[in-house]
């Protein structure tokens, strides 16, 4: 933490997390930057139910048609229309949020003089951005609205034209949101690029002997039981792909061991007693959202896990850990969902934190052919996946038989400021608090 963070902690600063449930990386994002915290006494997380906001995200991320038709949306014109719309439709659903807000003011023993509100979510942001004057009048504070953007897409639903400062992974993205703002003459933030912010206990180191554990696990000529971690998304997304896979891999090589996150649900409970009945895996229910961040953070901490598969939601910014990281698993992307996930792949080739999309193209050939090619990872810290299952079964155990994933985990890095994402964003913050 910063030295300049003893502002952090001045009683008469109340520190709000905002977020909604609707998929589980923004409440992961609100945890890292929660858990960065040294003193948490005036600080509170809130929950603000959205039910719109909810069944839309689930709508467009499993039905085909809808999941079309919110692709088409989030490019050029389309974009440009409902972007439009939503924000004007947002700003009329503020109600709720004012009164929750109001309501933990006054909760309070002490005056507070500046409400620091720090938004995961472009809905909320619009919201909190529209009744900022109203709040700012009626209880006689400043409100600074900081929003952190959970994926490296430039859409422009992450423009807040009330926001204070805007946090992106890159500059790529900030600079696309800034030439968006300019040209359509709105008053523009403060824009930060920083490290993603990822969890505090998921950046602690291993120790020696789990890291070579973690080896071990990838190496080819072991016995070692390899754990493999597959969080189910807050949409529940892919479930027919990992429950194949899942089945597909441990008939294949009994050594893989399958730690699977899954939310409570209706669109679950098929999936969930499917999984139950396959050997080598333990399946982790949890019935609130929490809960299952929670428990996901708990299980690298108390396991070591070699090998991830999940979408490249925000969790594609978990590349950004090494090997000998708690949380630096080799990670398996699924096939992406929405914009915003086509958008983190690319971030992660830029970075050359993925094979480039010829790289990909010509191992999963090689993988068909059982082909004995030259590979250099050079950093690598996944790898995308094909879309069939069954593919992607023999794509993993070729990665495991030429060692691919095992040197992957090998690779140390040189620069380690890269996981330094909260860290670097409280820092930023309390620099902000000084000027203001």
């Amino acid at each position: 933490m910063s030295a300049n963070a003893a502002n952090l902690s001045d009683k008469s600063l109340l520190i709000v997390f905002s977020y909604a449930p609707a998929g589980f990386g923004h409440l992961r994002v609100t945890d890292a930057l929660y858990h960065g915290l040294s003193n948490k006494e005036n600080s509170i997380i809130l929950e603000v139910p959205e039910n719109v906001i909810t069944f839309m995200h689930r709508l467009t991320s499993i039905h085909p048609i809808m999941l079309k038709i919110f692709q088409l949306m989030q490019k050029g014109i389309a974009e440009e229309i409902v972007t439009r719309i939503y924000r004007v439709v947002l700003h009329l659903r503020t109600r709720h949020l004012y009164r929750q807000i109001t309501d933990l003011i006054k909760q309070r023993d002490h005056r507070v003089k500046t409400l620091l509100v720090i938004s995961t979510h472009f809905a909320l942001n619009h919201q909190i951005g529209k009744i900022k004057p109203k709040l700012e009048k009626e209880l006689g504070l400043k409100l600074v609205l900081v929003v952190q953007v959970t994926d490296d897409s430039p859409q422009k639903l992450w423009y807040v034209r009330r926001a204070d400062i805007i946090f992106t992974p890159s500059k790529e993205t900030s600079q696309a949101l800034i030439e968006y703002g300019r040209k359509n003459h709105y008053r523009e933030p403060r824009f930060e690029v920083i490290p993603y912010p990822i969890s505090p206990p998921l950046v602690d180191l291993l120790s020696e002997e789990r890291y070579k554990n973690r080896l071990e696990q990838l190496n080819p000529q072991s016995q070692t039981q390899i754990e493999v971690m597959i969080p189910v998304s807050g949409a529940a997304v892919g479930l027919e792909f990992s429950l194949t896979l899942s089945r597909l891999l441990s008939a294949v090589n009994p050594r893989f061991k399958f730690n699977v996150l899954v939310k409570k649900t209706l669109y679950t409970e098929m999936f969930v007693r499917k999984m139950t009945e396959l050997p080598h895996v333990n399946v982790h229910i949890f019935p609130e959202d929490r809960q299952m961040v929670d428990n996901y953070e708990e299980i690298y901490q108390q396991q070591t896990i070699s090998i991830e598969i999940t979408k490249p939601s925000e969790q594609a910014f978990k590349a950004l850990l090494s090997s000998q990281q708690v949380g630096g698993s080799i990670l398996l992307f699924t096939q992406p969902v929405g914009r915003q996930e086509y958008d983190n792949l690319e971030y992660l080739r830029r970075n050359k934190l993925i094979p480039s999309l010829e790289e990909t193209q010509n191992l999963w050939q090689g993988s068909k052919e059982v082909r004995r090619m030259e590979i250099e990872v050079r950093g690598w810290r996944g790898i995308q996946l094909p879309d069939d299952p069954q593919y992607a079964n023999v794509f993993i155990n070729w990665l495991m038989s030429r060692r691919v994933l095992e040197e992957m985990a090998k690779f140390v890095p040189k620069d380690t400021s890269k996981s330094k994402g909260v860290e670097q964003f409280w820092q930023k913050v309390s620099e902000f608090l000084d000027s203001a």
